[in-house]
């Protein structure tokens, strides 16, 4: 997952980016992948390696429910700190 807005690296290649580039990528995204099971409204996700290592070997419980063409994804301990990250996923028609 990734934010919409990352800004490009001036050079054409991920490992020369700038501190303030890399710091961007880092805010900016999370990759992980693993196994998953749908109880209900919890989606259970056991992480078999992710870009925020404290995650790799985890399992993560993330909140879905469906509200008309939108799927709704909450996280109520979100990697980056703050408390609750909700995202909104429209259906594309």
């Amino acid at each position: 997952m990734l934010r919409s807005d990352l800004p490009k690296f001036k050079q054409n290649n991920r490992n020369e980016g700038s501190p303030d580039e890399n710091a961007a990528v880092v805010h900016g995204s999370i990759a992980y992948y693993g196994t998953y099971v749908l109880d209900g409204a919890t989606l259970k996700m056991h992480v078999d390696a992710s870009t925020f290592p404290n995650w790799t070997g985890t399992d993560q419980a993330r909140t879905v429910h469906q509200n008309g063409d939108q799927l709704v994804w909450e996280n109520a301990a979100a990697s980056g700190g703050g408390g609750k990250l909700k995202q909104v996923y429209d259906r594309v028609k």
